[in-house]
């Protein structure tokens, strides 16, 4: 989600040269994901204190004391073998609705894998999801069923492997709440180090667009790209199995967006985050979009851009941008993510350029 940005607007104009350094930034950024030579300072877990942290399944750092409680059914099956597993086949074919049956048919396609709670042949209670990936057996979901939906709390996961990694690694998507199988309630999803890398390099680019007080955003957009660099490059090592459950670890990158969500889009109270947990929106959702009173902050820095009303994720209503430096840059009325209506602009040094009547981001004629 991308809000409306005046000062990168007006900063590209003769920015060339601040661009040429937004792209050797980025140079410098693949080069760091393509070959993290860092060091880091080892936890007493045996991973890393921050981004890239590796954790097992149950010392993950879950937002919610729910999340720990269900993974009680999860610890139930460590010892267990393929035979205690119940074969279950996809009654829907659409992921934010899935419906599992016990399957009856030995068809190696889609097959899933369940260990827990049953009724009426369909998941019911607290259970596990499996699917077979090579010759592990990789949860995909952790949490309450009804009638064969994800209903009630659960934690989703997705099993990752590297080309030029010897072992995988899980990652979670998702805590928190499900209705019908789909997200639905107070809930967190995390970064994946893919598009954790992706959006990276993509505020890379952003950077070359701010002229002032840079410093604080590359030290910090550094440092979380060195950390993302070495969660997907770091060898997760030995680890602990059972003759069929694999205990590969977790990698932790940081949070992506928590709050309310409803039918599977934020719905009310929502903070998004860059990578690296620095908070980026936060404030009231619609649909899965900003919608009412916001704020909107320069990526990897405490500065507000942005606070006032949005509507459908855009500037709409009364707001004040700010420049990075803090100055006030915008004061008024928007429209569609413009300037639109009464307000006031100004220059960077507080001197006004214009008060009254703005359309379309001009001033009106």
């Amino acid at each position: 989600m991308e809000l409306f940005n005046h000062e990168a607007d007006q900063e590209l104009e003769g920015g060339n040269e601040m661009l040429r350094n937004g792209m050797g930034l980025l140079y410098i950024l693949i080069g760091i994901l393509l070959f993290p030579n860092i060091s880091y300072a080892e936890s007493s877990n045996n991973g890393y204190e921050y981004i890239g942290s590796s954790y097992t399944i149950q010392t993950f750092p879950y937002q919610y004391k729910k999340s720990t409680k269900i993974l009680d059914v999860y610890e139930e099956m460590q010892g267990l073998d393929e035979s205690d597993l119940i074969v279950l086949k996809e009654e829907s074919k659409m992921f934010s609705s899935q419906k599992y049956l016990i399957k009856t048919v030995d068809w190696i396609l889609d097959r899933f894998y369940y260990y827990g709670d049953i009724k009426d042949g369909r998941p019911n209670g607290k259970g596990v999801l499996l699917k077979l990936y090579g010759e592990e057996y990789a949860p995909i979901y952790i949490g309450e069923f009804s009638n064969g939906y994800r209903s009630g709390h659960g934690i989703e996961y997705q099993y990752a492997r590297e080309l030029d990694e010897p072992e995988p690694f899980y990652q979670v998507i998702y805590e928190g709440e499900f209705k019908d199988g789909m997200r639905n309630g107070e809930g967190c999803e995390y970064y994946t180090v893919e598009n954790a890398m992706n959006r990276i390099l993509d505020r890379a680019f952003v950077f070359g667009l701010y002229q002032e007080d840079v410093t604080e955003y590359v030290e910090n957009l550094t440092e979380t790209t060195n950390m993302v660099g070495k969660a997907n490059s770091v060898y997760v090592g030995n680890l602990n199995r059972s003759n069929y459950f694999s205990q590969y670890p977790l990698v932790y990158i940081s949070k992506k967006m928590e709050g309310e969500w409803k039918k599977g889009k934020l719905e009310g109270k929502a903070t998004e985050y860059e990578v690296g947990n620095y908070v980026y929106v936060e404030g009231k959702y619609k649909a899965g979009a900003p919608n009412g009173e916001i704020k909107l902050y320069y990526p990897y820095s405490n500065q507000v851009q942005y606070e006032g009303k949005a509507q459908k994720g855009e500037y709409s209503g009364k707001g004040t941008s700010y420049y990075i430096t803090g100055q006030v840059q915008y004061k008024g009325s928007f429209k569609n993510g413009e300037y639109s209506g009464s307000g006031t602009l100004y220059e960077k040094d507080g001197t006004i350029i214009h008060k009254g009547k703005f359309k379309n981001g001009d001033v009106a004629s």
